[in-house]
């Protein structure tokens, strides 16, 4: 059996790992990152949706972690030199319940408060004539109420994950492809498996995604609640027509559209808690065809390429674990992203990066530890 030692091993690369690694080379380490890249990882098949601004969510903690997770986004893409990672394209928001209670003119207001708190990516707000939607995306049908902000915009996932590596290794990380398990943890080291190599470490770096709560098992007594949540993402041709151009649909419905280039776009996601299944169902397909035939009844005629599956590691409060297990203080655990890990995930590299050196993290990370799902 081969033998490795490492000053700090990742388990994981997905992007929050891939990011760890990048900042951990940069830093001068040579860390090793394990993953075996199977079927169900959340990065690869993740849309890329960057819209801190424009998130409702019901903890007032996920705004201040968003809005440098996106800042800090925005550098690293300039830094590595691929303004094709994260294109803007803005973002248009549909109100098509006649019987909502919330109309177009209070909602953007309260997206222009967001940007005055400071959410990066989001630019002017504009509310929109609703007949006229299908200037800014042209298959859509009208709407009861329309809000257009031009700063969002989308991330490729896996080429971000994939240049991050690259970058990581040419460094001095290294990577093996296999599936992690921990043999033992002790004061002084944790000994790794990863099918015929043993990896001994001093620091380790939990970035497993889905699979975290599994992989630390029986070696912690504290809680850590993530658990799969399966998405389905369709991805569909429009032939002969440019898509690239056109914005970001989400609105008072659970799915949204989303374009690529050239003739590209993207429908999800499905939300279903079933375990570790990575497949995809005609039941998911059909729950988001019955959402675009509302509002882009003409999609009903495009290609259909493929259908992406990731499994989301989601917590019961919906915001991602990030910080040392307080039983096992040499384990940082980065993981519980749900379905913000690609916006989220390489500044929460960036921050496993810091503990496992002993640094100060870059900010208070007490609302995300470990320890507020202890009783």
């Amino acid at each position: 059996m081969r033998q490795l030692s490492s000053d700090v091993a990742i388990i994981g690369a997905g992007v929050v790992g891939a990011a760890c690694a990048y900042f951990l080379a940069e830093m001068g380490h040579s860390p090793t990152i394990i993953d075996p890249m199977e079927q169900g990882a959340a990065t690869p098949a993740g849309a890329g949706i960057v819209a801190p601004g424009v998130t409702f969510h019901p903890s007032p903690y996920y705004f201040p972690l968003a809005y440098r997770a996106v800042s800090y986004l925005e550098g690293l893409v300039d830094k590595l030199g691929n303004e094709r990672l994260l294109e803007r394209c803005g973002l248009l928001y549909l109100i098509t319940d006649p019987r909502s209670p919330v109309d177009a003119e209070s909602l953007a207001r309260q997206l222009r408060r967001h940007g005055m708190e400071g959410a990066p990516m989001h630019g002017h707000v504009e509310v929109i004539d609703p007949e006229y939607v299908h200037r800014y995306f042209p298959l859509l049908v009208p709407s009861q109420g329309a809000v257009y902000v031009d700063g969002p915009g989308r991330l490729n996932g896996a080429n971000l994950r994939d240049a991050l590596l690259l970058q990581a290794i040419k460094r001095g990380a290294h990577y093996i492809r296999a599936r992690a398990s921990i043999d033992s943890i002790s004061q002084q080291e944790i000994a790794l498996k990863a099918d015929s190599t043993t990896i001994t470490t001093q620091r380790l770096v939990l970035a497993a995604g889905a699979w975290s709560r599994q992989i630390i098992g029986q070696f912690s007594a504290v809680s850590l609640p993530i658990s799969p949540q399966r998405g389905q993402i369709l991805h569909l041709e429009v032939p002969d027509t440019r898509t690239d151009q056109w914005p970001i649909v989400m609105g008072d419905f659970p799915h949204y559209l989303l374009t690529f280039p050239v003739c590209k776009v993207l429908a999800g996601a499905t939300h279903e808690d079933v375990g570790f299944h990575p497949k995809p169902t005609l039941a998911g397909i059909r729950e988001i065809a019955d959402t675009i035939y509302k509002v882009a009844p003409s999609l009903g005629s495009a290609r259909l390429l493929g259908v992406n599956v990731g499994l989301r590691p989601v917590t019961p409060d919906g915001l991602p674990i990030i910080g040392r297990v307080p039983d096992l203080p040499s384990v940082i655990v980065a993981s519980g992203h749900g379905a913000y890990g690609l916006q989220l995930g390489p500044y929460t590299g960036m921050l496993a990066a810091q503990l496992a050196t002993d640094q100060e993290p870059d900010m208070d990370l007490t609302p995300y530890s470990p320890l507020r799902f202890s009783s």
